[in-house]
């Protein structure tokens, strides 16, 4: 087995063994000192815009101190227009919270620790992770770039009691109803892909299979100029994209087209990317199966995972300091991608300028 897949796998086990961990991961001092950076910054500037002659305009039952520009008259807060704007809940319990992801913790174990509701457990969960995405996998990539192809089962994790006209067959676990139609389960197609800097870049791109329209939408944009060679799974796709942007092409296991093109190039291939698509498979057993909807989250945490050591604390400052994501009604509004299909006019209407 490889050295990169036992790694990660050693890592797993201690994250989530199974025994019960203790309550006290939770160091006051830490949390304190990372609530007060985030509240006590030393530049204060209007949210809406950004002008800077301000004055204090009263706290909110939270606690939060809030400010008034004189500029436009606007009132705002330190946590205006971040993740945490509308939250009623004490910024140390989301501090707490994001220490609970990175131990590994349950929904329902984190729900008992932090005194709150199994549902807001849920959406917090997947609130931290959309918005960690946009603080994540954004290098493009560069050098040598090694590229897999992921496959996970569609899954409806939560589909059953939400909706009774869908139901999977008991006769067949690959086909599923609904609107008494039969449909069968497809896989989506995880696009694996690292640099020579370990830029690292996983998205869910397309069902079924990856196909060269995908490669142009998805893969094309994070190539940088500087990019020497692609090492990639042998499918005749990745031929035609690297002959069409003019790209090195390490392609192991020769695939003999129309005139038997080999490409093998010695010592460039993708077993790194190989082993962490594994790995990635491993992770989400963890989860006892994970909606494809919410796939492309989970997938900002095992990258994440890969990288990070402090999790915790990293994990906070992402979420605080990234773009709002998934407010409570978008939840059935993501599609397998992690894409939030919002309508636009009426996000058009919730926008405002920031710095």
């Amino acid at each position: 087995m490889n050295e990169e897949l036992l790694t990660l796998i050693r890592k797993m086990k201690d994250t989530f063994k199974k025994e019960n961990k203790g309550y006290d991961i939770f160091d006051t001092e830490n949390i304190m000192e990372e609530k007060n950076r985030l509240c006590h910054s030393d530049k204060k500037e209007c949210h809406y815009c950004a002008g800077d002659k301000i004055n204090k305009n009263g706290k909110t039952k939270q606690g939060r101190q809030r400010y008034i520009c004189k500029e436009c008259g606007k009132s705002f807060s330190d946590m205006t227009g971040s993740p945490l704007s509308y939250t009623k809940k004490p910024i140390d319990k989301w501090i707490k919270y994001t220490l609970c992801i990175k131990e590994g913790f349950s929904l329902r174990k984190i729900s008992e620790i932090l005194d709150i509701n199994l549902t807001t457990s849920f959406h917090w969960r997947h609130k931290i992770l959309s918005v960690a995405g946009t603080k994540i996998m954004n290098k493009k990539l560069s050098g040598t770039i090694e590229v897999d192809e992921v496959g996970i089962k569609e899954s409806f994790k939560g589909n059953h009691n939400l909706n009774k006209k869908f139901s999977i067959l008991k006769s067949d676990k690959d086909k599923y109803k609904q609107n008494n139609e039969v449909f069968e389960r497809e896989k989506i197609m995880i696009l694996n892909c690292k640099d020579t800097n370990d830029n690292n870049f996983m998205k869910p791109v397309a069902k079924r299979n990856i196909k060269l329209e995908s490669l142009e939408k998805f893969l094309k944009p994070i190539i940088k100029e500087d990019c020497s060679c692609l090492a990639t799974p042998s499918n005749y796709k990745y031929y035609y994209f690297t002959k069409a942007h003019g790209l090195k092409l390490s392609m192991h296991g020769a695939i003999n087209l129309f005139k038997g093109i080999t490409t093998n190039i010695p010592e460039i291939d993708n077993k790194i990317v190989t082993q962490r698509g594994k790995a990635f498979k491993l992770f989400l057993r963890s989860f006892h199966n994970v909606a494809s909807k919410y796939l492309g989250f989970y997938i900002n945490w095992f990258v994440m995972f890969i990288v990070e050591d402090n999790q915790g604390l990293s994990l906070f400052r992402k979420f605080v300091t990234g773009k709002k994501q998934l407010r409570v009604e978008d939840f059935n509004k993501v599609n397998f991608r992690g894409e939030i299909l919002r309508n636009k006019r009426a996000d058009e209407r919730l926008v405002f300028k920031t710095s």
